[in-house]
């Protein structure tokens, strides 16, 4: 999922809102997202409207900023060959 959000967040144009569409909001998946968004917060530069089920990304985040296990080395090394 957190691979799926940085590859949407290239796509997308800060300050947009994104919603979940109306048939989607009751989704398992989606409910459980946002259960663990109000268990562990969220980042700082995505603003998320849990009762809309909705979010705007604010600002794209520097790379400090990314709490996941990337190693750089690997992902050039993949597109190297």
């Amino acid at each position: 999922m957190v691979k799926k959000l940085i590859f949407l967040l290239l796509l997308l144009n800060l300050d947009k809102k994104i919603e979940v569409k109306e048939k989607l909001k009751s989704n398992v998946q989606v409910a459980r997202s946002l259960e663990l968004t109000n268990q562990t917060g969220m980042v700082d530069w995505v603003e998320v409207d849990t009762a809309k089920v909705a979010g705007v990304f604010t600002r794209v985040p520097a790379r400090e900023e990314v709490v996941i296990p990337v190693e750089e080395r690997l992902i050039v090394e993949l597109y190297s060959k």
